[in-house]
């Protein structure tokens, strides 16, 4: 027999639990190490072969696609949309010089609590809260789980009432000393559409109707490039066949939602590990990849040594500047770099 800690009944879907699927075409969703009751299951009685490790589990990104996207449109954008329209809603200044409203702290604990839920023994990096654990950061990659949080990327549009902003949940798993995307959502409430993956594919809901699609596969030939890390030349896109224009909203994740759409060639970008890690597996499952702008390598995984970790202004800095992209686009965008940066 085997014994496994459980919570809810049969076909119920369980926060941070895994699936034992059982020769009556029943399944049991178990978690670990949360609840006090036990449920023993014969080995005769599993389907198939189950030799999940029971400290490193495999989630179920469909599973979890689902329950957050519920929580997403029904808690988060409400709340998110309701204080965007509140002209009398504080702004406030970071210690690094960069704003903040009670929304992202509001936020940011929402989606905490959320997430914790999903994968109770995840460990959880948000924006809001970075700062109260930098001695401690590095533990991050010892965790099987990492949630990547930043709840508005885009604050001072938001806070302004400019509409490109984007609540970023993002989970990456540890593959020895790194960190690999897995899953991402890309919330956009005020232009009514979300993104986010699965182990399949990327899919965009339109908030208004309810409705959800699979993304095919980036195939743009757009000339346009959007760029948050001040790394595109203009003077070379102006003189180039094949950009014509750089776009910068001040909301790298807006920036990477419009790419992924296909509004936007490729995107240029440098920031912290929250300014992108929501991005990541959505682009990848449409077609696109991650690159370092100086080098042109494929980054598929990052390490303690990819950041900035001491405490301070550039806390959870990614080192390098990066660039997402075809990889048949990559050479000609790192063409119309400054010089600088290339």
């Amino acid at each position: 027999m085997i014994k496994y800690k459980i919570q809810g009944p049969p076909n119920h879907l369980l926060p941070g639990g895994i699936s034992i699927p059982l020769k009556n075409n029943s399944f049991y969703r178990v978690t670990i190490m949360q609840q006090v009751e036990f449920l023993s299951v014969s080995k005769e009685d599993i389907k198939g072969s189950f030799d999940k490790s029971l400290h490193n589990p495999d989630v179920n990104l469909s599973l979890i696609a689902e329950e957050l996207s519920e929580f997403m449109l029904t808690e988060v954008a409400p709340f998110v949309m309701n204080s965007y329209r509140d002209a009398s809603k504080s702004i406030l200044t970071k210690h690094d010089g960069s704003i903040v409203t009670e929304t992202d702290r509001a936020v940011e604990k929402m989606l905490r609590q959320k997430l914790l839920e999903l994968i109770p023994d995840a460990a959880f990096l948000g924006e809001e809260t970075a700062a109260e654990h930098a001695d401690r950061a590095t533990e991050l990659f010892e965790s099987d789980y990492v949630w990547v949080v930043d709840p508005i990327d885009g604050t001072a549009n938001f806070a302004h009432g400019i509409p490109n902003f984007v609540v970023a949940p993002a989970l990456m798993k540890r593959d020895g000393d790194k960190l690999v995307p897995l899953f991402g959502m890309l919330l956009m409430p005020a232009d009514g559409i979300m993104i986010y993956n699965d182990q399949d594919n990327a899919y965009l809901t339109d908030l208004a109707t309810g409705t959800t699609e699979i993304l095919g596969e980036h195939s743009s030939q757009s000339k346009v490039v959007f760029d948050s890390g001040h790394l595109i030349d203009p003077y070379l896109v102006w003189d180039s066949k094949e950009l014509e224009t750089v776009v910068n909203f001040s909301a790298t994740l807006a920036h990477a939602v419009y790419t992924i759409l296909g509004k936007g060639r490729a995107m240029a970008v440098g920031g912290r590990f929250w300014d992108i890690a929501a991005m990541l597996a959505p682009a990848e499952k449409a077609g696109l990849k991650l690159f370092d702008a100086d080098s042109g390598t494929l980054i598929d995984s990052f390490g303690v040594d990819d950041f900035e970790l001491s405490a301070g202004k550039y806390l959870w800095l990614v080192k390098n500047s990066l660039i997402l992209a075809r990889e048949e686009d990559v050479d000609m965008i790192r063409e119309h770099l400054y010089s600088s940066a290339n």
